[in-house]
Formats: C-alpha cells, structure tokens, sequence
C-alpha cells in the first residue's frame, strides 16, 4: 500500500475520531436532558466508530506500517477512560513503559478547586499554560499529577483543547464551573467501556 493510501486511511481516522468527540457529547447532552433512547443511540453510534477506527488501524497494520494511534486521538485504544466513584474523579491511563493500566484520582473538591483558579486566569481566546494554573492552585497545594487529572477530562469533555506549548484554550471561562458540574452529573459512576 503507498504512503499516500496509507495517509488517507489515518486521515479517515481522524474524521472518525471527531465525529466520534460530536456524538458522544450529543449523547451527553441527551443524557443529561433524560432523553435515554437518543442517548444510547449515540452510545451504540460511539462503539461503531470505535470499531471503524480499529478495522482502520488493522488495516495499516497489514500494510507494515505502524499504526498512527495519535491520528486516532489516543495512545492506546480506549484510554485514558475517566469514571467518578463516589466523590472522585478517576482516570484510568495506560503506561507505555510498564505495558499496563494505572488509575489517578482527584476529590471533587480538588476538581472544582482546579476549575475555579482556571475559570479566573482563563481569557477568551488566550491560551492558560499549566504552570499559570500551578501557580493559581498553589495555595491549595495540589499535586501536579492532579491538575493533569482534571485538566485530562476536561479536554476529553471539550471544554479545553490543548494549543501544545501555549498551552490550554478555555472554550467559554464563564461558564465553565457551570458546566463541569453538568458534566459532573453524567460522568458514569463506574468503569465501563
């Protein structure tokens, strides 16, 4: 297969990827609203896309080229997954050093403690540097790894996109702790795939 067909394949995947970010915050929305029939049907929509996205990745495994797993929007597929239990907030990532699982947490209350600090020094369109936020949490004395933690779920619930070294946009500052609680409210209460 040429480099060019090759490039096309991680490029679809990338579309799907996307397409699957839409559906699935569709699916959060209709969630959150009570609509449980829209709701599953994005959830069945997301899975299917999943599994486009693998059949893509088998594909260019065929053709001897290693898969662009970061043109599919993770490392590894299906992580980092993120579950609330009880109280917390927990990611499940995968080490590629130890070839395993490994789960971080955080407290609500650290979350919102994060979210707040990056809600005050957010500007429109402006990118936040973790260090900013570091410093805005720094009275707080919460560990770094934690502020990956929370800063990690809001960019898979879209309400960050990371601009690399500039750092975090911040989509709408304003209304941010509004909306994290809403996210709060439909993150899953436990490990599912």
């Amino acid at each position: 297969m040429t480099s060019k067909r090759i490039k096309g394949l991680q490029n679809a995947s990338k579309d799907l990827r996307r397409l699957e970010i839409e559906i699935h915050d569709a699916g959060t929305e209709a969630f959150a609203d009570r609509d449980y029939d829209a709701a599953s049907k994005c959830q069945d929509a997301c899975a299917a896309l999943a599994k486009a996205m693998s059949a893509l990745n088998a594909v260019v495994s065929a053709s001897g080229q290693r898969p662009n797993h970061k043109a599919a929007g993770r490392s590894r597929d299906g992580y980092p997954r993120f579950h609330k239990e009880h109280d917390e907030l927990v990611r499940i990532g995968w080490s590629k050093s130890h070839n395993r699982e490994y789960v971080q947490r955080g407290a609500r209350q650290v979350v919102d403690s994060i979210v707040r600090a990056l809600s005050l020094v957010a500007n429109n369109g402006t990118p936040v540097t973790t260090d900013k936020v570091v410093e805005a949490t720094a009275a707080d004395q919460i560990p770094n790894y934690q502020i990956y933690l929370c800063l990690g779920w809001l960019e898979k619930e879209g309400l960050v996109a990371k601009r690399g070294r500039a750092g975090w946009l911040v989509q709408e500052p304003a209304q941010l702790l509004r909306e994290v609680d809403r996210r709060w409210k439909t993150l899953r209460s436990s490990q599912t795939r």
